[in-house]
Order: C-alpha cells, then structure tokens, then sequence
C-alpha cells in the first residue's frame, strides 16, 4: 500500500531541507478536539512549543484586533475601505503570523475602529501593577491622552484561567 506524503516546509532555525512526513502524521484520531492535538502538540514536540511560545504576544495582539473590529461591527472590507488598506492586508494584520504590527498601523486600525488604543509600561507582581508610564497611541476622544491618565496607577489583574497559563 503506498502512503501519502506531504512536503513539509523547516521550522525557522532548522536546516533549509525540507522534511517528508506521512499525511498520517497530521491526522488527528476523529475523538480528538483541536484543543486535546493542541496540547499534545504542545507537551510532546519542543519545535512546535518553541513556535507557539513566540508566536504568543502576535496572536494575542491579532485576537485583540478582531475583537476590536468585530465590536464596532465592522468587516474586514469595511475596514479596508476607511484605512485605505486591501482587504488581504488586514486579514495579514489578523493573522497569528507575522510581525507585530508597527505602532503607526495600530493606531490607524483602531481610530477605523473608534477605538482608543495605548502602551502601558508597569511593573508586574502577581496580581498587582503599578504603572510607570503609558502612552495613547490613537483615541476617538475628544479628551486628549487618556492612557496617561494611567500614570501611577496601581491595578489589580485578574486570575488567569487555566487555559491561558498553559499557553
């Protein structure tokens, strides 16, 4: 019986030969979830680990993204059309690949968003942060610079579900 293979492109940092793997290897048992393969995935292979770990702050910044847009009630064509972007070029901006977005294209999604968005520099212990400073990056308000208003502010962070520990 012959078997399946399917080209496998190298995880960044291995060697630029691609790796044949059987189709089998990527099928998951039918009683599995997403979530079971994904922590499987995650105890038992270093390489993926090390990808998902450093992929971690660009998926949560594009699932941040999609919230934002999704909230105001906006598509991802309706959003091209007030940045001015193509379509494909939020969808990138969206994706768990990629770069962090520059703070430029951050402002600009959530002003297209009639959000505010900001960085905040703290220092974090347990459940606590204390703001050192933080900066707005764009803001629908007719206030001007509401995340410096955060300045030295002590906040108080909510327990982690498990899930997110994990990840």
């Amino acid at each position: 019986m012959k078997v399946a293979r399917k080209r496998v492109l190298p995880i960044a940092g291995r060697s630029a030969k691609p790796v044949l793997r059987s189709r089998a290897a990527f099928v998951a048992p039918a009683t599995n979830s997403f979530d079971d393969l994904q922590k499987e995935l995650l105890q038992s292979d270093p390489d993926y680990r090390r990808v998902w770990d450093a992929s971690a702050p660009k998926r949560a910044i594009a699932m941040a993204m999609v919230r934002m847009r999704t909230q105001a009630g906006l598509t991802q064509a309706d959003l091209a059309a007030k940045t001015g972007w193509d379509k494909a070029f939020v969808s990138r901006l969206e994706g768990a690949a990629g770069a962090i977005p520059a703070t430029k294209t951050l402002a600009r999604y959530a002003e297209a968003c009639g959000r505010s968005v900001g960085i905040v520099f703290a220092d974090v212990e347990a459940d606590q942060a204390q703001v050192i400073d933080a900066v707005t990056l764009a803001t629908p308000v007719t206030t001007a610079h509401p995340f410096e208003r955060l300045r030295g502010d002590a906040l108080t962070l909510p327990e982690m579900a498990a899930t997110e520990v994990e990840s």
